[in-house]
Order: C-alpha cells, then sequence, then structure tokens
C-alpha cells in the first residue's frame, strides 16, 4: 500500500466529504452509513479478480458520496477495486432497496416514456455494434436490465428478449408496458424459467464492475450461449477520464469510485479475466454517431467469446504502474484545471455569449 492519490481522497470522521445530491439521496446515504455503523453491513477483504496476491497500491479512503469505502489499484493488471467489501447478502438488500434511489435512478409514475427514451440510444448503440452477427429472430439477454427499457427496443426490432434485475419495482414498470421475460435475481433466474433457451448475445451496459465475482459468472454464462454466441461488456474507463465526462467528472477519479461499482477495470484486466473463463477479448470501437446519455462518459466496449484455446495468462505483464502514473498525473492536471476535457468544456463554454454574460455576472456580483 503506498499513500493515497491526493488528501482530498482521505477519510475525515470530523469534516466528511459531503457530495452535492438530492435530499432523497442524503437521506439513503445516511441509510447505508448507518448499516455500516451497526455492523448490518459486512466489509470483507477482496482480491482482485486478474489472481494477483495483494499487488495493490491504495488510492482512496472514501467514495464519491463521501462513505468509508477503500479502492485500491492492482499494480499486475491495473484494476482498480473497493476492497474490503459487502458480502453478497449485504448487496442484495442495497440493490432491491436502496441503489437505484441513492443513484438518482428511480423511476417515478409517469415518467415511464423518458426512461425508454434514455435507454432506446444504448439499445440501438449496442445493436448497431453486433447485429451483423446476430440471427433473424434470435435470443438476446441484458443482465441487470432495470426496467428493460433497452430491451423494449430490442424486441421490437424482431429478437426474442430476457432480462434480470434485483429491482422488482423497475421490472414491474417493465412488465407493464410489454418488455417480456424479466425476472428478479441473477441470470440464474432466466435459466430457471426458460431451461431450454440459448443465447445469441448476453450483454451488460455499465454492470459487469458490479459484479462480486465475474470470472465465475463469465464461467456461468458458457450454459447460456447458443453455439455462436458472444458477451458483450461495456463498463466505464478510469484510463481516459482526461479526455471525457460530463463537467464534474473530467478527470476526477472519485466520481467514479461508488459502492455499487466493485471493480474498474482496465482493458488488461478484462482480457485476463476472460482467458481465465476460457474467452477470447477483443476490444471494439462502436460508433461514435451513435449518441447515448453515456457519450460523453469514457467507456470501454469489449466482445468476449467462447474459445477453446484460451489460457489463463502465465506470464503477467505489470501494467498497474503505468496505470498508477496516469491517474497521478491526471489528479495533478484536474486540481490545475488543466485535463484536456477541463480545457475543452472551457473553450466550448466560450462559444456561448450567454454561458460568458453569466460567468462575468458572477464576477461581479460576489
Amino acid at each position: 500500500m503506498a499513500q493515497l492519490l491526493s488528501p482530498r481522497f482521505a477519510f475525515n470522521p470530523t469534516h466528511p466529504f459531503k457530495p452535492s445530491v438530492s435530499e432523497i439521496q442524503r437521506e439513503l446515504i445516511d441509510l447505508v452509513r448507518s448499516k455500516l455503523d451497526s455492523g448490518e453491513y459486512q466489509l470483507h477483504p477482496t482480491t482482485c479478480p486478474c489472481g494477483a496476491d495483494r499487488d495493490d497500491v491504495l488510492l482512496s479512503e472514501i467514495d464519491r458520496y463521501g462513505l468509508p469505502f477503500k479502492s485500491v489499484l492492482c499494480l499486475s493488471c491495473g484494476t482498480v477495486r473497493i476492497d474490503p467489501y459487502l458480502d453478497e447478502n449485504n448487496l442484495v438488500d442495497f440493490y432491491t432497496h436502496i441503489y437505484r434511489r441513492m443513484y438518482g435512478m428511480d423511476i417515478e409514475e409517469g415518467t415511464y416514456d423518458s426512461y425508454f427514451a434514455r435507454q432506446r440510444s444504448y439499445a440501438e448503440k449496442i445493436l448497431a455494434t453486433v447485429s451483423d452477427t446476430l440471427p433473424e429472430g434470435g435470443w438476446v439477454c441484458e443482465v441487470g436490465c432495470g426496467g428493460g427499457g433497452a430491451l423494449k427496443i430490442i424486441q421490437e426490432r424482431g429478437y426474442n428478449v430476457a432480462g434480470c434485475d434485483y429491482d422488482s419495482s423497475a421490472m414491474a414498470f417493465g412488465k407493464q408496458n410489454g418488455v417480456a421475460n424479466l425476472f428478479y435475481g441473477s441470470i440464474d433466474a432466466i435459466g430457471s424459467a426458460l431451461p431450454d433457451v440459448k443465447f445469441d448475445l448476453i450483454y451488460l451496459h455499465h454492470v459487469f464492475e458490479h459484479l462480486t465475482d465475474p470470472i465465475a459468472f463469465l464461467k456461468q454464462c458458457r450454459d447460456f450461449l447458443s453455439p455462436n454466441g458472444q458477451i458483450l461488456v461495456i463498463v466505464p474507463d478510469i484510463y481516459h477520464i482526461d479526455e471525457l465526462g460530463h463537467p464534474a467528472a473530467v478527470g476526477n477519479l472519485l466520481m467514479y469510485l461508488h459502492l455499487a461499482h466493485k471493480n474498474n477495470f482496465s482493458i488488461e484486466g478484462v482480457e485476463r479475466l476472460a482467458g481465465f473463463a476460457g474467452y477470447s477479448a477483443v476490444k471494439i470501437t462502436p460508433d461514435d454517431r451513435l449518441e447515448t446519455p453515456w457519450s460523453k462518459s469514457p467507456e470501454l466496449w469489449v466482445k468476449l467469446q467462447p474459445d477453446a484455446k484460451a489460457v489463463p495468462p502465465e506470464d503477467v505483464e505489470r501494467v498497474g504502474t503505468r496505470y498508477l502514473k496516469y491517474l497521478q498525473r491526471t489528479e495533478s492536471l484536474y486540481n490545475l484545471g488543466l485535463c484536456k476535457g477541463q480545457i475543452s468544456n472551457k473553450l466550448e463554454a466560450l462559444k456561448s455569449p450567454d454561458r460568458v454574460w453569466k460567468k462575468v455576472k458572477k464576477v461581479f456580483t460576489r
């Protein structure tokens, strides 16, 4: 373990970090904190999914909500993970009762059309990326489907769909709006309900980073895939945060460290997990002209396919040192306001007279 990335990543119980959130979010953050303090939520040591044994550097003692979760970087593969972490029972409680509302993603009555609209874009981007390999009328599965807004679009394109999630209220909205085959729980729930179905595509859109045991999950998926089936993994890419991100997140690693994300993967990290689970992994670049609500955030897209020749890596290159230097450099630039994305945002703001005038007024009214 080494020093924190910078002092702002320290846990200070006397003057805790207070994020800018709604009152409802604040109450749920406090609820998680109380569950930690009371021992209802138990933390347990973790190791990197790549198998490296305690080859870690401590980056942060808090997550983006100020909760006391430590994040460490694996010097072997570059994956950043929370360590120690919640056990499976605690996570089921968190995702069932807290997660969506705490993250400001609750689906309110009468807003499902807008929810579908947000998910439509990433469904269309996924289809544009993999549709040439999907058979007509094939089966598509989304793990962590929420209300199934994306699956509804895929279903309307003529594919058979199924999804699973731990948010029963969100899935109830999906069922009411005609999304087929939504099941509470893990992918096992789909297997129990549809035992004869094999999927041509299983995708995880900003979900793979939530999994407690990604290798076990990938091995499990082999039983659900058709002979030519594939898995598409889309995760946040913390190693491009200097270039992309919403204004508060550009260059700001803390925004990517939070309870729901057990792991923040490097491409090498995903490749090594794939090898352990018997898959080949290929980084892909989707058409950036197809915009989604996530287009301004850095993403890593990786396609996995079962490969009989895939083997766990023997001679592991230590790429984490390079990634640590990237994060240290990005933190320094962020604090100076000189990340590429920060500069781009400032230049973009100058193109808008209204925004410039508001900034001028703010200066002279202080």
